[in-house]
């Protein structure tokens, strides 16, 4: 699975942040009506591939505090 994902400011009204993730499930047994737990596993992999990223890990982490 590919995820495009585009981060919003809305303090500055744009996209800030853009990357694209791939991650993949794979199972040994069958699932009976797996195809959705398939589906949320890949979705997860492409979370953890955003939170590894280092231009998103990098924005996320700013320290946006200003001194008084």
């Amino acid at each position: 699975m590919r995820v495009a994902w585009q981060i919003y400011s809305r303090s500055v009204s744009k996209v800030i942040y853009e990357v694209t993730t791939e991650g993949s499930y794979r199972s040994e047994e069958t699932i009976n009506g797996g195809f959705p737990i398939f589906l949320r596993n890949a979705f997860a992999a492409n979370v953890r591939n955003l939170m590894a990223d280092t231009g998103f890990h990098n924005l996320v982490s700013k320290n946006t505090t200003q001194p008084n």
